[in-house]
């Protein structure tokens, strides 16, 4: 046989052990593929087992570290720390070696919503201070006035609407702390009947009247929708208040403020929801009246921004008390039905306290810029909120009021 036939069929012998070695391959490579995706899941689903017990391992151990103040075992069942509510995650060498690089990594943060404000029972004014949509007028504004001068208008919209007093204005220009653009006595009705209700007509304002954004009545009017005060589920709930709102949106400035300064759960297990009833001295609403100023017998615990709830033990509703003077309450909106005197109870709802050892610089301001007290025209401003806001971070915690009154 020559050379040249063996080399022949040596190199015919070689092609057909490649085509093996290639069907082999072919037929192999599922199964590896099928192995390979098996042993990942298997990986993945392992991971995924650890990190839960790991998450349930924390969550555990946060509520062991927290038990301590329930009140059957505090120490200071009338009082609440940052101390008190902090969850440490440091362990004896050798236990949950909780930073560990080779070992699930994991730390605990327990926040204290009692030290937020609460989104179901705020008021107007304490939202609008959250959010930068509370200011007041620097310069005298006339009733054909187009502009209007605020001491701060960084909060404020592009566009929008605010209530400066009584008077709903909608601007369409934003300049600094200058709004532009005016849309004077905006949905005010000419001849309405019952003309304490509603947005009034423009008006003069003095220098230092209240110009409240619009957004901040809005998102207390959506808990409105029903016969009874609904509570927002969740932060993100608050987008849903568009539909209250005259401007183009609440703005994601204004939402990331309430997200890290409000909560939708301070309320829970916070007391009773309404306090103390009045009873209503004067008849009112219904047609063709349509009113919405109640006469009553003590207006103590009620003030502008108070959400209120009118029962005769046959209709029930909920508004929001627009101003508040001794011996009446002047409401948003007229009432659907009509209430009768002596028969009519009027209460007003609980606003959750805040926790003033846990709550934030941020928070602590909302609370107190310019709070004064009714029939005065002295009032907290920003600076004065802020000195307070210094003192009780240096001076905290407070062991109950007489201490905070004593202290600060």
């Amino acid at each position: 046989m020559s050379a040249r036939r063996l080399h022949s069929r040596s190199g015919l012998a070689m092609i057909a052990v490649l085509l093996v070695l290639m069907a082999l391959f072919v037929l192999c490579a599922p199964f590896l593929i099928t192995v390979r995706n098996a042993d990942q899941a298997s990986s993945e689903t392992a991971d995924r087992a650890v990190q839960r017990i790991t998450l349930d391992m924390g969550v555990r151990h946060a509520e062991a570290e927290l038990a301590p103040s329930h009140p059957a075992l505090d120490a200071t069942p009338y009082f609440d720390d940052l101390e008190e509510l902090a969850v440490a995650a440091d362990f004896p060498d050798g236990f949950l070696a909780s930073s560990d690089p080779t070992q699930p990594m994991w730390e605990v943060e327990a926040l204290d919503v009692a030290g937020k404000i609460d989104l179901a029972s705020a008021s107007p004014h304490v939202l609008a201070n959250l959010i930068g949509g509370a200011a007041r007028l620097t310069k005298l504004a006339k009733a054909d006035d187009k502009e209007l001068e605020l001491s701060d208008g960084d909060g404020f919209l592009a566009e929008g609407a605010v209530y400066v007093e009584r008077e709903l204005v909608h601007y369409s220009q934003r300049d600094g702390s200058k709004l532009a653009g005016l849309t004077r006595g905006l949905l005010h009705e000419p001849g309405e009947v019952g003309a304490t209700c509603g947005p009034q007509p423009a008006a003069d304002h003095d220098v230092g009247a209240y110009a409240i954004d619009q957004r901040a009545w809005a998102l207390c009017e959506w808990r409105l929708a029903g016969a009874d005060v609904r509570a927002y589920d969740g932060i993100e709930e608050v987008r849903e208040a568009r539909t209250s709102m005259l401007g183009p949106e609440l703005g994601r400035e204004a939402f990331l403020a309430l997200e890290r300064n409000a909560s939708a759960y301070a309320h829970v297990r916070a007391g009773a929801r309404w306090q103390r009833a009045v009873r209503m001295l004067a008849p009112v609403g219904g047609a063709p009246d349509y009113g919405c100023e109640l006469a009553l017998d003590d207006t103590r615990w009620f003030n502008a921004g108070t959400t209120v709830r009118i029962s005769d033990g046959k209709n029930t509703e909920v508004a929001l008390v627009r101003s508040a003077a001794e011996g009446s309450l002047v409401l948003m909106r007229p009432l659907a039905h009509r209430f009768e005197a002596g028969e009519t109870l009027v209460s007003p709802l609980a606003r959750t306290p805040v926790n003033v050892n846990t709550a934030s610089p941020a928070v602590l301001a909302a609370l107190w810029t310019n709070l004064k007290l009714r029939g005065r025209s002295a009032r907290l401003t920003a600076g004065e909120a802020k000195d307070l806001v210094d003192v009780v971070l240096a001076s905290r915690p407070f062991t109950g009021f007489e201490d905070f009154l004593r202290r600060v």
